[in-house]
């Protein structure tokens, strides 16, 4: 079967409020005037049979600041919103069925882009990045269930959060760097 979502939205923000940061004060909250927010959001999954699926999303937002006045006094009406990227899209596929000695396996492999996502109320910096995020593993009767992840799994070097930091300067950036290749092993038990 198919299965196809669809979210449509328009958010109109008055008094809406950012979380910056300044190196003397450290974080904090400013009134950042009115915004708006709209986009579409798209979701499927299709059952191929034979335990396998493939899943799909884009996400694409469109965000301005209708009226704000940044901490460096610049008027940034018109510009898009900090961490709110303008296109995410995802892809993957994945598997689960039955083995008679060790129960169901299970198997996922998905790929994420998420474009134009702004650091800062000006715009000045922006990220692009794809990650690849991997999935196997088995659950039994039981209620056990193991798995292998690997997040990252083409160790792409990605900043999903930065904030200006120097009030003479607001091309100076601080960024915190995005998880590396990251294996593991997950052990549950349900019941």
């Amino acid at each position: 079967g198919v299965n196809l979502k669809l979210a449509v939205f328009h958010v109109d923000w008055q008094d809406m409020q950012l979380s910056l940061f300044d190196p003397v004060a450290g974080g904090y909250v400013e009134n950042a005037g009115e915004s708006t927010s709209e986009g579409v959001e798209l979701e499927l999954d299709v059952d191929l049979g034979a335990g396998w699926g493939m899943f799909a999303g884009l996400g694409i937002a469109r965000t301005e600041f209708q009226s704000f006045t940044d901490s460096y006094g610049r008027d940034v009406a018109g510009n898009s919103l900090a961490n709110a990227p303008e296109q995410t899209w995802n892809v993957g596929l994945s598997y689960e069925g039955d083995h008679a000695d060790l129960g169901k396996l299970f198997a996922n492999a998905g790929y994420v882009a998420v474009r134009d996502l702004f650091y800062d109320p000006s715009n000045l910096e922006s990220e692009n990045y794809e990650l690849v995020n991997l999935n196997f593993g088995m659950r039994t009767d039981a209620g056990w269930r193991v798995a292998l992840f690997v997040r990252n799994a083409l160790d792409e070097e990605y900043v999903p959060v930065a904030f200006q930091v120097n009030p003479a300067n607001p091309n100076d950036f601080i960024g915190e760097n995005g998880a590396p290749r990251t294996l593991g092993l997950s052990i549950g038990i349900s019941f």
